[in-house]
């Protein structure tokens, strides 16, 4: 059943008075809070507002860094009958500016970290009567108790929550009790958490998602709350093994970042003990799926030194890499992976640790409904959601608010499908899918993760570039410049090019990585780990505009006389005059000169005319540059059969050395008839063998 949420603090109160409830480490001190401070200082910050003459219509924002204060500033505002809207503590002044002159606070809280920003945006705003410093208020304010609160209904707003604050009209979504108790009760019901939990907030809690995981649901069950003033890795870790957290809730660039660090480790070891590894792994992995036993805590029990508590991880916010996904659940961690979106309050779907389908976001929640619009042959459409967890609209902003909700559906954006157990898969967002002319869909997120795969790639971003008339994918790319350190290797952009082709080979042509800019600069991201497409689509708009080779090439002795062969010359002619630009001897076919698998049919047949040779079909499959091409070609050349002395020389060909027979000696020593022993031992023997390369070299056969 709905409730107000003051109500429910004020519950909570009474049953624990003295439990403490939140710890808050910073550099130089620690603290802790029981209910009994938690309520005392929020109703505080009621008897401040309402001393003011806080008005109800008037929402109250909150600009403060994650933080005990945060959820103190928060509940007060709401017992003084306000709605609250907060505000992304790393939002630039004009940005804040924006959203203030949007929804007109009277107040502002905010704390030293944020104060700086907060000045600059109210500098010739003059609705605004009063600036809070968090930091100052409890050393000055009067802290007393109200006894009387003003009232509220279920369809009070709670939350003003911005999805952008970017442009002059950003868009509000407006979250009640009823929205954010009903999420609240749906989640209880799973039993996923309880009492002795202790979770840690390291997620920006002015977003929907960490509010509802670590403020709301530890807050109302009565479990403890860890609090950090950094995100250093290092303090991260060691809070998690000092505090035994039980609850991690995460991002997949967290849990991404945390992979790669981990499997880079085991990259290192040499191979027979690598291979080991992964054998001991898989086998380990069987076993949990089909014994449902996580023997992988066993084995791996130094890496689980580092999580001596955690029961598991929740994963939100994005969707997660399966691959990354199936690496925690093999080592034996627990991922709970969910879907929700600001305007739900935001939880729609779960996986739970009982049954966890890798790269499914799980089964609706209980009293939420989802069901697929207008699917195709495979069942892929725009989702719909409903429930009293949906927003109650956008804030002032009615055609937005009509756009989305219909017949008391609301249409999400995100394109997925469910399967025969109602499992919810995410494709992607409506806006994000990239349509090539030839029809075919893309999902960027894919496609990332897909090539995110490299320990060389720390970020990318992809998109479609129109380029002589021919659409291709095109990424911006940011290296792990640690990696390259640690590898020695000078020459990035090449690196990354062998990067990119080794990685493509397991997409089709049309997902492939045609072209790339080199960035230093980290794209930017929403405070969860969600790349801003569009905003990053103009930054680096005009670099490739304008987007050259990185520089001349610097070529070898052995490279000068290369380029004066005539075999090169014919090529590098032939080369421009069909792609029409400059051709150089390091350009790679596929990236600089967008030759795809079935562009370089067209270039074995129009270099066969041109040198009068018969090129074997698979012999450009490891040709990746100009210099390989025109190496491959000259050896053909010389070595090769032309098609003039094909018609000469006799060739032996395997349909003809088929037909003979084998001679008698051999067939004498091959048993056509095996017996039963035989036949057993030989099964035996494969069987053997297949388990060994599907336990150590993770075999699969498709097709038989």
């Amino acid at each position: 059943m709905p409730f107000l949420l003051t109500e429910k603090l004020k519950s909570q109160v009474t049953k624990n008075l003295l439990k403490n409830i939140i710890y808050f480490k910073t550099k130089d001190s620690q603290e802790e809070l029981n209910y009994a401070d938690f309520y005392k200082k929020s109703t505080a910050i009621t008897n401040f507002l309402l001393k003011k003459n806080s008005s109800k219509e008037d929402p109250v924002a909150i600009i403060l860094e994650n933080r005990p204060e945060w959820g103190i500033v928060y509940f007060g505002i709401l017992f003084s009958g306000s709605a609250c809207v907060p505000l992304d503590a790393q939002l630039t002044p004009q940005e804040i500016k924006n959203i203030l002159c949007d929804c007109k606070p009277q107040f502002i809280f905010c704390s030293q970290k944020t104060i700086l920003q907060v000045r600059q945006a109210t500098e010739a705003i003059d609705f605004i009567k009063e600036i809070i410093l968090i930091d100052d208020f409890f050393k000055k304010e009067d802290n007393l108790e109200l006894e009387k609160f003003p009232q509220l209904n279920l369809d009070s707003p709670c939350s003003i929550l911005y999805t952008s604050g970017t442009t002059a009209r950003p868009k509000a979504v407006v979250l009640t009790h009823r929205n954010f108790s009903s999420n609240f009760e749906s989640i209880k019901s799973l039993n996923l958490v309880n009492q002795n939990d202790i979770f840690l907030s390291i997620l920006p809690l002015h977003h929907s998602y960490p509010f509802m995981a670590t403020l709301i649901l530890p807050l109302f069950i009565g479990a403890k709350i860890i609090y950090l003033d950094t995100l250093n890795p290092e303090e991260i870790s060691k809070i998690i093994k000092e505090k035994n957290i039980t609850i991690f809730v995460t991002v997949p660039q967290i849990l991404a970042n945390l992979n790669k660090t981990i499997f880079g480790k085991i990259k290192k070891i040499p191979l027979f003990i690598r291979l080991s590894f992964f054998g001991i792994l898989e086998i380990a992995w069987i076993i949990r799926r089909y014994l449902k036993l996580n023997i992988s805590k066993i084995i791996f029990a130094k890496l689980h030194k580092n999580f001596p508590k955690l029961r598991f991880f929740v994963c939100g916010g994005a969707r997660l890499d399966k691959d990354i996904s199936r690496d925690f659940l093999k080592l034996g961690f627990n991922i709970i992976e969910g879907y929700g979106l600001t305007e739900t309050s935001p939880i729609v779907t779960l996986n739970t640790q009982k049954i966890n389908k890798v790269s499914s976001v799980g089964k609706t929640i209980p009293e939420v409904e989802v069901k697929i619009i207008d699917p195709d042959e495979k069942g892929l459409g725009e989702i719909a959601i409903r429930g009293q967890n949906v927003m109650q609209g956008y804030y002032k902003n009615t055609q937005d608010t009509e756009k989305v909700l219909k017949d008391n559906w609301f249409y999400s954006g995100d394109l997925g499908f469910l399967d025969k157990e109602n499992y919810l898969y995410i494709e992607g967002r409506i806006k994000e899918v990239l349509v090539l002319s030839s029809g075919k869909n893309i999902y960027p997120e894919e496609i990332e993760n897909h090539y995110l795969k490299s320990l060389f790639i720390k970020e990318m971003c992809v998109f479609i570039k129109q380029q002589n008339n021919l659409e291709t994918l095109q990424a911006v790319i940011i290296p792990n410049y640690e990696q390259f350190k640690k590898a020695g290797i000078v020459d990035i952009r090449n690196k990354i090019k062998w990067e990119l082709d080794g990685l493509g080979v397991h997409l089709p042509g049309y997902k492939h990585i045609m072209g790339f800019i080199i960035s230093n600069q980290e794209l930017p991201r929403t405070r969860l780990g969600k790349l801003k497409r569009y905003e990053i689509q103009n930054l680096f708009k005009k670099d490739f505009l304008n987007q050259t080779q990185a520089k001349e090439e610097i070529l070898s002795p052995e490279d000068q006389v290369l380029l004066n062969l005539d075999t090169t010359r014919k090529i590098i002619n032939y080369l421009e005059e069909t792609k029409d630009k400059k051709i150089k001897l390091y350009d790679h076919l596929e990236l600089d000169l967008g030759i795809d698998s079935l562009e370089r049919v067209e270039v074995i047949l129009s270099l066969e005319k041109i040198f009068k040779i018969t090129i074997p079909e698979n012999s450009l499959r490891e040709v990746f540059s100009v210099k390989d091409l025109i190496l491959k070609i000259d050896e053909i050349a010389k070595y090769g059969k032309t098609k003039e002395n094909l018609l000469k020389e006799p060739e032996f060909l395997w349909q003809d050395i088929l037909k003979q027979s084998p001679p008698e000696d051999i067939l004498n020593r091959i048993d056509l008839e095996p017996n039963f022993l035989n036949r057993l031992a030989s099964f035996l023997l494969g069987f053997i063998f297949y388990l060994f390369f599907k336990i150590f070299f993770r075999l699969k056969i498709k097709g038989l």
